[in-house]
């Protein structure tokens, strides 16, 4: 079994956000009309000054950009029994209040009582476009082996193979349906592997070492590094991608279910189960709680900022804010202990390279 190394306590420099995403929310003329915005960052890890120009510059056009006419005259029309149901309203006033959280739910959109199905090859084709990303603009190198870790449905190692690579490879502690029709076609250059990589030993070694939407889910994120990183091989890379992290707006893991943006922070647990019981979901609620490790943005960084194994090359957080008019308008009901710069970081962009031993 492989031991994960300590880590030293990471500062949190980019939680000194002043202003982070300010902006004053009217109702004017039928909607909403951002007034002002104001961001300023400070450097933190390896989130180099160009990437941080990049990405401001990116999220002061994206709040610049007016709503589309249906989400200014759904927004508009709910305000005010928002502000009916919530204004005035504590954290410890609504925790417990089912009335509350069903009425909010339903001024948010409703309960939808099924997931969206996705469709494969439209799905292998969106992972292509994240392997793009991750060789194009991460500056990761071309690879002809890749390993892709807690793969699920196995889209990316597929899409790897599409692209070209020599062996790809998925890997996942349970079996999926989706593996078998994947397969067809791959002659031998496309596996899939029942396996805890944290448990066992891998000889064989892989140029691009990969892991998409999982991290938020392993019990041991720093045991899954180590473990993952002894899969690169020397002068290899490991790309990982993952959101929404448990404090994000749909850190549950349940919408489009529920709609409630940060419900699983603001509603305690019992709250929670007599709504899910209401609508038949007991056992959704279940998974989500046994299958989310619960860390936060600061974990995430002290983590990744002081692993060794490895050099960092890239170390990004990405935000939702969709609902960050939600989060200005009410911050009373919001948990206290959480600031609003955490509640908006949805997920991690991290690339590491093993250096070549001289």
């Amino acid at each position: 079994m492989l031991e994960a190394q300590p880590f030293k306590q990471f500062q949190p420099l980019f939680f000194s956000i002043d202003e982070m995403c300010f902006a004053e929310i009217e109702q004017r003329k039928g909607g909403l009309a951002i007034q002002r915005l104001q961001r300023r960052t400070a450097a933190f890890g390896t989130w180099s000054r160009r990437e941080r120009r990049r990405d401001m510059f990116l999220l002061k056009e994206a709040l610049k950009k007016k709503p589309s006419s249906e989400q200014l005259k759904s927004n508009a029309a709910r305000l005010p029994d928002l502000k009916r149901l919530l204004k005035g309203r504590s954290f410890a006033e609504v925790r417990d209040d089912y009335d509350v959280l069903a009425r909010l739910n339903e001024l948010m959109g409703g309960f939808t009582e099924s997931w969206p199905k996705a469709d494969p090859a439209a799905m292998v084709e969106s992972a292509k476009g994240e392997l793009r990303f991750a060789v194009e603009v991460k500056k990761v190198e071309l690879f002809k082996s890749f390993c892709d870790v807690g793969c699920g449905s196995g889209y990316f190692a597929r899409a790897a193979f599409e692209m070209g690579c020599d062996f790809s490879c998925g890997l996942d502690i349970q079996p999926h349906p989706a593996w078998e029709s994947f397969l067809e076609g791959a002659d031998g250059r496309l596996k899939y592997l029942t396996t805890d990589i944290s448990a066992a030993r891998h000889e064989r070694k892989y140029e691009m070492v990969t892991s998409f939407s999982a991290f938020e889910h392993f019990k041991n994120p720093p045991l899954m590094l180590k473990a993952m990183s002894e899969l690169a091989a020397d002068g290899g890379y490991l790309y990982l991608n993952f959101s929404p992290i448990y404090n994000a707006a749909d850190g549950l893991h349940m919408a489009p279910l529920i709609r409630i943006p940060w419900h699983h922070l603001i509603f305690s647990r019992q709250a929670l189960a007599r709504y899910y019981k209401d609508f038949g979901l007991e056992a959704s609620l279940q998974w989500a709680e046994e299958w989310l490790n619960k860390w936060s943005a600061v974990d995430f960084m002290n983590m990744f900022s002081n692993f060794n194994e490895m050099r960092l090359i890239s170390l990004q957080p990405f935000w939702n804010l969709n609902y960050y008019w939600f989060a200005r308008l009410f911050p009373d009901i919001l948990p206290p202990w959480i600031g609003l710069e955490e509640l908006l970081i949805n997920g991690f962009r991290v690339v590491y390279k093993k250096e070549r031993p001289f």
